[in-house]
């Protein structure tokens, strides 16, 4: 009973926390001189605003191209302009807005507006909306604003989803908790307008015995027992709603915790933003109980179908090191703001997150009812040249409607459309779906607001377009880089990112076997040799990849690589070497890795070439000892008998691969753990940084313990033990 009322008063704060709101921002709009910003990172006051202003409000967003107009027409029309998306740096013409210039000339007053003079209506208001935070605005700005801020907290986001919850796996109950609520609502106005009219008549009754009184003194009456009923009934009806409710309020506590997790990681990137309904709406497709009987028992399975849900919908849509943090915010029961950081690395270091490589797969068996979204990392562009591949394996080989044509042409069939996203909006989309073709659209970040909603509808009326075969699929390319007006694209669509920056050795392979271009050369090599080095030069890409996330460490000057190299470096392996049986040391260097990896520095270039010798045909005893375990028993032509050595290969060879000295792997390690725990202190304390205390890296490297230099080496070698030592003092690695 006391859990009971304290969900009451929870809902009783929650409405007076609604109200409190609406209250503050009428206020603010009658009283005070300052334009309120809103601040709504989960889109809750769209309703409270149209609530407000049923028919005077006007919405917009910053970066329509029609802005100017829609606020000059508001101005004179006197209009309630809501302006969305408010960010900085803001367009001059807002800022006039902002420090207003009038204008007297009689009974008239004008206000300046691009350098212009506009008959002003007293009635304009202007409302300014964001989903950042305040702490994102300059302090001078934020002068101007009154700001509200109407973020959703925990106890309203755990009501919803068990609302949700009971909804799903209740229906019956809600269903009729619905109807008794309308049907006491309907009755209590019929009471009232009957209590009206008895009242109205005994005003002007000469007589207490007046019939008609009597008549409506008899319906009030009736009304008045069957609204007890219906309450009575509806009392029922709640309690039993409440106990369920409160059986399953795990879930609702569980998939809050996720909630609070994906808000959070969206903090990091605007390209991980979503908005609250489609949280909600990702909970919604993973509560359902199968049973007929709901079961206390049932918790952990539904909390389990809830966390896969949000890995597949959130996890999988952000990039690797983003995607342990995820996984950190979902399992920690610790309380954030007071974990050491001594803590946090042991805890973090315990986890292993899902990785999704297999990204083949991923795209193969996305939802066939939505485009998928890839979320690129800036080296992924061998992606777009992946699906071409995949496109040409899945597809057929003619379009159905050309199959009954006898006079087919071999050859010149078109599997792939890549179109920019401004063209799309012309372009004859029903021409790709009756040829059968795949879809890739580029540059959606160069939308605005209108184009992207124009979009939006266009991807509606593809999926339910009846030319659509179900190997159809449209693929939407976006880069970190780039920020998106509208995140209905995203809510709308299956997300997944590529990047294999956090891949270790064991995932690294089965990726390259599996979805890069050793999937698509392995079996057409026809010696034992050829495969053998196929399979090194894989680990020869993965040991420099490794080694480039030291930094100075690694290589002298700053080294990019990633799979773009690797997918070159394979193309050129089966284009240059497939001819010779026996590739040699000097063959594979000349054709493949000076020329894939090409550096100009000549200390990076000789660092390339002894890694390479490592590989492929050893250079000591010592060093060889290293990759132990690493190589592969049989190299089969046979892909799937390859791919069934996989699991036996090592798990913690990662740093070993980079053949870099411990120490600098520990202290690189450690950096890392630095700027992840800043991150998440801050996620705790509000964004604010001043909280969050940083270590001062030195300017100069100096050493405080006296070096033992082994005898005959040289300056260089000298060196590396300097830094090695600086290393081991400070926890700190110099600036390139």
């Amino acid at each position: 009973m006391s859990q009971r009322k304290q969900d009451l008063q929870n809902q009783i704060q929650n409405c007076e926390l609604k109200m409190t709101r609406a209250e503050k921002l009428l206020e603010t709009l009658e009283l005070t001189k300052k334009i309120p910003l809103i601040i709504d990172p989960q889109g809750e006051s769209s309703r409270m605003l149209s609530h407000i202003f049923p028919q005077t409000m006007i919405t917009t967003d910053i970066h329509s191209p029609s802005l100017p107009t829609t606020i000059v027409s508001g101005i004179g029309n006197g209009n309630i302009l809501l302006i969305d998306n408010l960010r900085e740096p803001l367009p001059l013409y807002l800022i006039q807005l902002i420090y207003p210039l009038f204008v007297k000339d009689g009974k008239e007053t004008f206000l300046q507006f691009n350098n212009k003079l506009f008959e002003y209506n007293s009635k304009f208001c202007l409302i300014l909306r964001t989903e950042k935070q305040a702490t994102e605005f300059s302090k001078v700005l934020l002068q101007n604003f009154c700001i509200i801020n109407v973020s959703v907290g925990e106890n309203v986001i755990k009501n919803k989803l068990m609302e949700i919850f009971l909804q799903v796996n209740a229906f019956p109950l809600t269903s009729k908790r619905d109807q008794l609520m309308a049907e006491k609502t309907f009755l209590l106005r019929q009471s009232d307008a009957a209590e009206d009219g008895t009242l109205e008549a005994l005003a002007n009754s000469k007589d207490l015995d007046d019939d008609k009184t009597i008549d409506l003194l008899g319906e009030v009456r009736e009304m008045t027992a069957s609204l007890k009923e219906k309450i009575k009934e509806l009392n029922e009806v709640e309690d039993q709603l409440e106990i369920v409710k409160q059986t399953f309020i795990k879930v609702g506590e569980f998939g809050t915790k996720l909630v609070k997790a994906s808000v959070n990681i969206s903090k990091i990137s605007p390209v991980y933003a979503r908005t609250l309904r489609y949280y909600l709406e990702v909970f919604r497709k993973a509560v359902p109980v199968e049973s007929t009987q709901l079961n206390e028992s049932e918790i952990p399975i539904i909390n389990q179908n809830v966390l896969a849900a949000f890995r597949r919908k959130i996890s999988r849509s952000l990039f690797a090191e983003h995607r342990k943090i995820f996984e950190f915010l979902v399992k920690s029961s610790e309380n954030l703001s007071s974990l050491s950081e001594k803590i946090f690395a042991k805890l973090y270091s315990s986890l292993h997150s899902e990785h999704g490589t297999n990204l083949r797969d991923q795209i193969i068996h996305a939802d066939i009812g939505q485009p998928i979204v890839l979320l690129l990392s800036e080296e992924a562009d061998y992606v777009i040249k992946m699906l071409f591949y995949l496109a040409e394996h899945y597809l057929p080989a003619h379009p159905s409607s050309l199959l009954t044509n006898a006079k087919v042409q071999h050859g010149n069939r078109r599997f792939v459309q890549l179109i920019s996203a401004k063209d799309l909006l012309k372009f004859q989309w029903e021409n790709v779906l009756k040829a059968e073709q795949w879809l890739i659209i580029q540059n959606c970040e160069d939308l605005n607001v209108e184009e992207a909603e124009i979009l939006t509808d266009i991807f509606d009326k593809i999926y339910s377009s009846e030319f659509r075969k179900t190997n159809f699929k449209c693929f939407i390319i976006l880069y970190p880089g780039g920020e998106m007006v509208s995140h209905n694209l995203f809510d709308a669509s299956t997300v997944i990112t590529v990047d294999d920056s956090q891949l270790n050795f064991l995932e690294f392979i089965k990726y390259a076997y599996s979805s890069l271009g050793p999937s698509r050369i392995h079996s057409t090599l026809d010696t034992y040799a050829q495969r053998q080095c196929l399979y090194k030069l894989c680990c020869f890409h993965f040991s420099i990849f490794e080694r480039q996330k030291y930094g100075i460490f690694g290589f002298a000057n700053s080294f990019k690589i990633s799979l773009a190299n690797f997918e070159c470096a394979i193309s050129l392996f089966g284009t240059s070497l497939s001819s010779i049986s026996t590739p040699t040391m000097e063959e594979i260097w000349k054709a493949v890795i000076q020329i894939a990896y090409f550096t100009s520095d000549f200390y990076d270039l000789e660092s390339l070439k002894i890694i390479a010798e490592w590989i492929f045909i050893g250079i000591n005893k010592y060093d060889n000892q290293i990759l132990n375990g690493i190589w592969l028993k049989d190299y089969a032509q046979n892909m799937n008998f390859l791919r069934t050595q996989f699991d036996s290969l090592p798990q913690g060879k990662n740093q070993a691969l980079s053949g870099l000295n411990s120490s600098i792997i520990k202290i690189h390690k450690q950096q890392e753990l630095q700027k992840i725990y800043q991150n998440i202190i801050e996620f705790e304390a509000g964004n604010d940084k001043n909280k969050c205390e940083k270590k001062v890296k030195p300017m100069e490297m100096i050493l405080y313990q006296p070096i033992v230099y082994p005898e005959g080496i040289g300056e260089i070698e000298r060196c590396v033990i300097n830094e090695i030592q600086f290393l081991d003092e400070t926890g700190f690695m110099p600036d390139r």
